[in-house]
C-alpha cells in the first residue's frame, strides 16, 4: 500500500514541471517578437532622421522644390525660374536664349530624282516643332527638254511577183540607171542579163532566158546562177551574146538557140557569126571534140570550166585560140610558111 502511493506522486511531479516550461516558452517567444518590430522601427526611425538631414543640407534640392516653376512659352519649351540655378543646370537657360534668336521659320528645297517619263508635282511637307514650322516646298513644275522619237526606217515589202523588184545598178555608178527583175533573172536598163535574182529558176536542170524584157547577155551573167544547170535555152528575143556569157556554168551540157540569125546551136554547142566564132561551149562535156571547119575562131572563155580531153581542130583554119585552157589539147594543121 505505501508503493502505490509513491508512484502517483512522481507522476504528478512530472506534470508539473512540463507546464511550466510551456509558459517559460511561451513568455520567450512573445519577448522575441517585441524585439524584432522595436528594432525595426529604431532602423526606420533612423532612416527617416538621416534623409531629412540631407534634403534640409542640400540648397540645390530646396530650390527645386520651391522656388522653380514650369512654364510653357508658344514653342511648348520648358523655363526654369528661380533666383537660385545650379551650375550644371545652367546649359538649360543657353539653350533657351538661343532657340530664342532662331526664325520660326526655316524653308528648305529638296530636290528629289525624277525618273523617266514622270513629271513632278508640286507638293510641301510641313513639320511642327516647339520652335516654329519646318516647310520642305518642292520646285515648281521643271520643264523638261523633249526628246525627239526615234524613227524606225520602214522596210520594203517584198513583192510578190520577182519581176517587180527594183535593184540598184549592177557594175554601175548609182543613179545611172537602174536594174529590174524579169522572170527571176537581173536585166539591166539596155535590156541586157547581167545576173540570176531568184534561185529557184532551175527546173530539171534546165532555165529558161525571158522571151520578153531583155534583148541580150552580159558578161558573166551567170557566175552566180545556181548549181544543177544543164541546160539553158535561149529564145529568139536575144540578139546579141557576149563573150563569156556564160562562164561558171560547169554543169552545162547542152545549149539551145531559137531561130536567131547571129547565133545558133549545132549540137548543143553555141556557134555566132555565121557559124565562124565558136561561142560557148558545154563544160561538162568530156572527151573529144571536133570542131566543125568553118569555124575560124574560139571567143573568149568558149571553154571555160571545159572537162575535155581534145579538142580537134585539124579540119578548119584558126586564126584565134582565144583562152583554151591548158588541159585541153588542141589538135590543128600547121600553118604553111
Amino acid at each position: 500500500m505505501g508503493k502505490f502511493t509513491i508512484g502517483i506522486v512522481v507522476k504528478k511531479g512530472k506534470e508539473i514541471k512540463m507546464e511550466w516550461c510551456e509558459i517559460l516558452y511561451g513568455e520567450w517567444k512573445a519577448a522575441e517578437n517585441l524585439y524584432r518590430a522595436g528594432r525595426a522601427l529604431l532602423v526606420l526611425l533612423v532612416f527617416s532622421l538621416t534623409a531629412g538631414w540631407v534634403c534640409s543640407a542640400d540648397p540645390a534640392v530646396t530650390g527645386w522644390s520651391e522656388d522653380y516653376v514650369k512654364e510653357e512659352k508658344k514653342g511648348g519649351s520648358p523655363v526654369l525660374k528661380g533666383a537660385e540655378m545650379p551650375a550644371e543646370n545652367s546649359a538649360i537657360s543657353t539653350l533657351t536664349d538661343e532657340e530664342e534668336s532662331v526664325p520660326a521659320v526655316t524653308e528648305i528645297s529638296v530636290e528629289l530624282p525624277l525618273s523617266a517619263g514622270t513629271v513632278p508635282t508640286e507638293s510641301r511637307i510641313s513639320e511642327e516643332t516647339g520652335s516654329g514650322m519646318i516647310d520642305f516646298p518642292t520646285e515648281k513644275d521643271p520643264v523638261l527638254p523633249v526628246i525627239p522619237k526615234e524613227t524606225v526606217p520602214e522596210q520594203p515589202q517584198e513583192p510578190e511577183n520577182p519581176a517587180d523588184i527594183v535593184e540598184d545598178p549592177i557594175g554601175g555608178d548609182a543613179g545611172e540607171g537602174v536594174s529590174l527583175v524579169v522572170d527571176g533573172f537581173v536585166v539591166d536598163e539596155s535590156g541586157m542579163i547581167c545576173g540570176v535574182a531568184d534561185m529557184s529558176i532551175v527546173s530539171d536542170g534546165c532555165i529558161f532566158l525571158p522571151s520578153d524584157g531583155c534583148t541580150g547577155i552580159a558578161k558573166g551573167a551567170f557566175l552566180n546562177a545556181p548549181a544543177g544547170i544543164m541546160e539553158v535555152y535561149i529564145p529568139s528575143n536575144i540578139t546579141y551574146i557576149s563573150e563569156g556569157a556564160f562562164a561558171g556554168l560547169d554543169e552545162a551540157e547542152w545549149f539551145e538557140a531559137e531561130g536567131a540569125e547571129s547565133y545558133y546551136t549545132e549540137e548543143g554547142v553555141l556557134f555566132a557569126e555565121n557559124g565562124t566564132c565558136l561561142l560557148s561551149f558545154p563544160a561538162a562535156r568530156i572527151g573529144t571534140y571536133k570542131v566543125p571547119p568553118q569555124v575560124t575562131r574560139f571567143a573568149a572563155d568558149a571553154f571555160t570550166g571545159s572537162k575535155l580531153d581534145t579538142v580537134d581542130a585539124m579540119a578548119c583554119v584558126l586564126t584565134d585560140t582565144g583562152n583554151l585552157p591548158e588541159s585541153v589539147r588542141l589538135l590543128q594543121m600547121e600553118k604553111k610558111q
